[in-house]
């Protein structure tokens, strides 16, 4: 046998002897038969020795004392035959004087029945002793039943084996026995061809025969199978050999049958009544008579003629002795019947016979037939069957990995589906499980199954499955399709393998059935495609913000959403009633580990023919999640996320995140996801599995408890989806100009002081144009940067822009004295949107000044002074559906653009800033601009209106404060205006802006 290096062999070998407890299950010798007088006892037949009272001798090894590698058998009494050792008779014939020997198997050892040199029964003889022995008696040759004859240990005139196995120093008579013929019915064949569900008989020179293919043996009792429902005629008793048979006989455990409907839905082997394999003659006598396969529902009860075949040709019945039995342990079996059959070719009428099939040589070519009146043949022997070999099954290149889809039982059965682990209601444990694929997504480990360990010498094959490492060992047969396998024996942790299937009931729920035994199904062994990660999210790769949701299916509009609320003082987060609105729910953060947990399974391979073994070779790998609540209001990176114990939120830094916040997320093949607290090992065998599930009583989110996370959910069952926000299209990533104009009216501006603002509707120029760079192209929700040229006599270098910047950082470490306002909040306290000057080194990486210093800013800081908060720059432009023209404004901490009073800040999606994105031209300085007759021109201090003699003009600053309303009574009239941006409005026309120095 092919061995591996390691521990896991010595559980194999364990589960083999538990697998096959049950093969060559003992045949009990009935009451043996004593000799026939003046029978002459033969060389190489075979004798129970007894003393005629229930006494028999008994064969029992024993060791030298000196050297264990020596034994002998020596005699000792058995009280029943069962008990007692059947013996080989050796005649030795030495120099005229014939001697007889008994030999015999007893375990591992065959030997001769002996005694010591004195004739004395061994007890604990040394090495010496046992070379000594003596085994041969005096030959008797001609039997006296009733009798027996006397058995002299040769040389000695005192000492005779007695027949209780004893030695006595007078003259004893020891009665002969033969094994007695014992029949053996369908079940006990079953045991005798290890278990396996079905049966072939093999016949030494005989290359085919119906009794060779693979049927099942059904026992019918007498007057049990009630044919016409009337009580008064029955199937006769007797062994059936079924070729075809319904589903409902198919499983192991059926060996009998007990239904006329089920007997007529068979195929049996039966007698052809006309046929001989002979000549006429031979048929005319009953002999040599061949086989025919015919249907239960056309074998006759009746008295048959013709070509009618009585359903007594497929009764038969088989019988062995236990002299039948070789060393191995295995019978040969004789099969009879009492048969009808058509002796005259041109009459129709039957006669009846009984007959055993036997082998005989016609016309130079040895045939398998049955004749009238022949005795006893043990000819026939159990197959082994087209054991399916182990080597066959494995790869060359790496693990053999498997679907398993089961081909026999019904619809409702395990018929069509798939084998994988899950659990039933109820079950704390894992379970077989025959699914379809509405459930079963055959790409996941969850339904694959890894050849994990083989035993060449039994053909025993474990398969691991790859997800849980729930496993069971087989014994597996071929079948003419190549793929498909019978399913033997199959046991788990020495119990029978069994499994339930699972149905879809009319009204949407999980109906399974009771456990099913694996034993005896025809499986088909499918090659799986492996893929580490499959079964399981790999996201989180960028800023991944999604809701969490309950709802009966993928597209069911009706869903609840989970919902916490943030409380600032004390600082806490707690989860709330769920909402059915978007509006109102919670966002959550996943942010996936770095590196995945890997569960392993170990997997045998083809080794150029020969077995071999890679420990924790076969893997399955999962990222854990943290779930981080998400609120605008929450800075810096103390943030609150979930416990996988009880749902509830606990502050911490990303540092001080530990197991108790870590989340395995497990995908259905329904779309929904099973948001399961990760163990702490990372092997799913533990059965410690607990899901995330609505509470319908508290109308929260709940953890459950057990492996609830591979319970099949019903159609009325809230499920859990993981839904991104409702986002429309983004803004194409490509760089551009672009005014952003509110649907409230104005278009997002710069203040003097550089902050963001709203101004008013009339300004339009070049001044509210900003150019877009993109920050991440390439992604899903890409993300710019927004800025404009650097206003006229700030201090910058000279590749400075004015890049807008979510003043958070700033806003914090800004020191606060009493009576010095913090320049980076807003009067609500609010932190500021303002655009400060920067260089765009790259797309990820901005060269700015804090603190006086030149300093880069990317989005996480650095050993060499890079500092983070690079998002605080970055911001994501999409359409807040995809229903709207306009679009809103993220920035990429997944806070939303704002106006309160005119001034931007950061907030809430429900108060987003709603945005036009219209093209903008690129920014250059215009100091004329002629609107229809009218100009205007901008000089220090003032603007110059030309054209506009009577028509009210209005200037005003880029907050929609006037700077004039007047009525120009001249052609060209000069207004006072501060230096910086001004709208110019004049009656009839479109507003105009002007740049005053």
């Amino acid at each position: 046998m092919n061995k591996k290096f390691s521990t896991l062999m010595t559980a194999a070998l364990l589960m083999v002897g538990a697998l096959f407890s049950n093969v060559q299950a003992e045949i009990k010798e009935g009451t043996p038969t004593e000799l026939a007088n003046n029978a002459v006892i033969t060389n190489g037949a075979k004798y129970y020795l007894g003393d005629g009272s229930g006494k028999y001798v008994q064969a029992t090894p024993i060791s030298a004392s000196d050297n264990t590698e020596k034994k002998v058998l020596t005699p000792a009494t058995a009280s029943s035959a069962d008990a007692a050792t059947l013996f080989e008779a050796v005649v030795t014939n030495t120099g005229g004087t014939k001697q007889i020997q008994f030999k015999a198997t007893v375990g591992d050892f065959t030997g001769f029945l002996s005694v010591d040199a004195s004739g004395a029964l061994f007890t604990s003889p040394d090495a010496d002793a046992v070379d000594a022995a003596k085994s041969g008696f005096d030959y008797v040759e001609k039997y006296v039943n009733g009798t027996g004859i006397a058995l002299a240990l040769h040389g000695f005139t005192d000492k005779f084996l007695k027949g209780d196995g004893t030695i006595e120093g007078t003259s004893q008579n020891v009665k002969f026995y033969q094994s007695a013929s014992i029949t053996v019915d369908a079940e006990e064949l079953y045991k005798q061809n290890a278990g396996r569900n079905t049966l072939s008989f093999g016949v030494k020179d005989i290359k085919s025969s119906l009794f060779g293919k693979s049927f099942k043996a059904f026992e019918v009792t007498a007057s049990t199978v009630d044919v016409d429902g009337k009580s008064t005629t029955y199937v006769p008793a007797g062994t059936y050999f079924a070729t075809s048979y319904p589903e409902e006989l198919a499983a192991s455990t059926v060996n009998t049958i007990t239904k006329i409907e089920d007997f007529q839905k068979c195929t049996f082997i039966a007698v052809d009544p006309v046929t001989s394999l002979g000549d006429k003659d031979d048929l005319k006598a009953g002999k040599h008579l061949s086989f025919k396969e015919v249907a239960g529902k056309n074998l006759r009860f009746a008295t048959t003629t013709g070509t009618e075949v009585s359903v007594n040709n497929a009764a038969f019945t088989v019988t062995t002795t236990m002299a039948q039995k070789d060393a191995d342990g295995n019978h040969s079996f004789s099969i009879a019947a009492t048969f009808n059959y058509r002796p005259e070719a041109d009459k129709k009428a039957h006669a009846s016979a009984g007959g055993v099939i036997t082998v005989d040589k016609i016309d130079g070519v040895k045939v398998l037939s049955i004749s009238k009146g022949a005795n006893a043949s043990y000819i026939f022997s159990l197959s082994a069957g087209p054991v399916a070999k182990p080597i066959d099954l494995l790869s060359k290149t790496g693990a053999s990995v498997y679907n398993v889809k089961f081909l026999s039982g019904k619809a409702e059965e395990e018929l069509g589906k798939y084998l994988g682990v899950g659990i039933t209601s109820g079950a704390s444990n894992f379970e077989f499980l025959a699914q379809g694929t509405a459930v079963a997504n055959l790409s996941t480990p969850q339904y694959q199954f890894v050849i994990s360990e083989v035993d060449t010498e039994t053909n025993v094959i474990t398969f691991t499955n790859r997800e849980t490492k729930e496993g069971f060992t087989c014994l597996l047969d071929t079948t003419t399709t190549a793929g498909v396998y019978n399913v033997v024996s199959a046991k788990k942790a020495s119990a029978d393998a069994k499994f339930k299937a699972a149905n879809l009931d009319t009204d949407g729920s999980y109906k399974y059935t009771t456990e099913i035994d694996m034993t005896g199904k025809t499986i088909q062994l499918i090659p799986a495609t492996v893929d580490m990660f499959a079964g399981f999210s790999v996201r989180g790769t960028e800023l991944d913000q999604t809701f969490i949701t309950f709802a009966k299916d993928e597209n069911d509009a009706d869903r609840f959403y989970v919902k916490a609320k943030y409380t600032p003082s004390p600082a806490g987060v707690a989860q709330e009633v769920a909402t059915d609105d978007e509006i109102e729910a919670s966002l959550f953060e996943l942010v996936r580990s770095e590196k995945p947990v890997y569960v392993r399974s170990d997997y045998a391979y083809d080794n150029d023919g020969e077995v071999g073994y890679v420990s924790n070779g076969d893997t399955v790998a999962y990222y854990t999640y943290y779930i981080k609540y998400v609120n605008p209001a929450i800075s810096g990176d103390n943030q609150f996320y979930m416990k996988k114990a009880d749902l509830t939120f606990e502050q911490k830094k990303p540092a001080a995140l530990t197991a108790d916040h870590e989340f395995i997320l497990k995908e259905n093949n329904d779309g929904s996801v099973s948001i399961i607290a990760a163990p702490v090992a990372p092997a799913f065998a533990a059965h410690d599995m607990a899901a995330v599930k609505f509470d319908e009583t508290t109308s929260k989110a709940d953890i459950s408890t057990g492996v609830e996370a591979y319970l099949n959910a019903n159609a009325t069952d809230l499920k859990l989806f993981l839904v991104k926000e409702g986002l429309g299209a983004t803004l194409k990533a490509v760089p551009t100009h672009v005014a952003l104009h509110a649907t409230t009216g104005g278009y997002v501006a710069l203040s003097e002081k550089n902050e963001g603002i709203v101004a008013i509707e009339t300004a339009v120029s070049e001044d509210l144009t900003f150019w877009l760079d993109t920050a991440d192209s390439k992604a899903t929700l890409p993300a710019f940067y927004i800025s404009k040229s650097m206003n006229k006599g700030t201090k910058a270098a000279d590749t400075d822009r004015l890049f807008m910047y979510y003043a958070t950082d700033s806003a914090d470490y800004f020191v606060e004295k009493e009576g010095v306002k913090n320049p980076y909040k807003w009067s609500n306290g609010e932190a500021k949107i303002i655009f400060k000057a920067a260089t765009l080194a790259n797309a990820d990486t901005l060269v700015t000044t804090a603190n006086g210093k030149t300093i880069n800013v990317a989005v996480a800081g650095d050993v060499n002074g890079t500092q983070g908060g690079l998002n605080n720059f970055r911001f994501q432009i999409f359409k807040a559906d995809d229903a709207e023209d306009a679009y809103v404004v993220r920035n990429a901490g997944g806070q939303y653009l704002v106006s309160i009073a005119n001034q931007l800040q950061l907030g809430d999606k429900k108060d987003a800033l709603m945005l036009y994105a219209e093209e903008g031209m690129s920014p250059v300085a215009n100091d004329a601009i002629n609107v229809s007759s009218i100009s205007v021109i901008s000089k220090n201090g003032a603007i110059i209106v030309k054209g506009a003699q009577g028509k009210k003009v209005v200037v005003s600053n880029v907050l929609g404060q006037q700077i004039a309303n007047t009525v120009v009574s001249s052609d060209e009239a000069t207004i006072a205006a501060p230096s910086g941006v001004v709208i110019v409005a004049v009656e009839g026309e479109a507003a105009v802006k002007a740049i005053v120095k």
